[in-house]
């Protein structure tokens, strides 16, 4: 049997067994020899490295490719948090619910404990962008027929 150095295979498999061995910048550019990237791996290498910026680009474009991936779900969320991505971990957690949702919520609410962010503000915010996005969510249903950008906006109640 003759190997092809082209193989995404080997290039993936290498990139593997350097992670293992925690030689994570040489895990990265076997990754990224490979022609079909696998962008969990490449993510994972890079949130280790710090780079937590392309590690986060990295799992947005694995789970372009497979949304349904737990695994890659489970490794954005930590990723988000370690970036302290706090929107954008809101946001994918208004995609959960039941156990899921209270698996990432306990996570987040450790993780703000952990870092010293000051739980009541947190709280706060994310209260209201979970709010905003349950209300954006009832106005699609009311009106299948508009995208997203031409949904009426919420009445202030407030100002009447």
């Amino acid at each position: 049997m003759k190997l092809n150095s082209n193989d995404s295979r080997i290039h993936t498999n290498i990139g593997c067994i350097y992670y293992l061995q925690e030689k994570y910048e040489d895990a990265v550019v076997s990754f990224l020899k490979a022609k079909d990237v696998n962008q969990n791996n490449l993510a994972l290498a890079l949130m280790k490295l710090g780079n937590l910026e392309y590690s986060n680009l990295a799992f947005e474009e694995a789970l372009l490719m497979d949304p349904g991936n737990m695994d890659i779900v489970n490794n954005y969320m930590l990723c988000l948090l370690n970036a302290k991505m706090f929107p954008k971990y809101v946001k994918m957690l208004s995609n959960f619910s039941g156990k899921q949702y209270e698996k990432y919520k306990t996570l987040l609410n450790k993780f703000i404990k952990a870092c010293g962010i000051h739980q009541d503000e947190m709280r706060s915010k994310l209260r209201g962008n979970l709010a905003n996005n349950m209300k954006k969510e009832i106005r699609k249903v009311d009106h299948p027929e508009m995208e997203e950008e031409d949904l009426p906006k919420e009445e202030n109640k407030d100002s009447e």
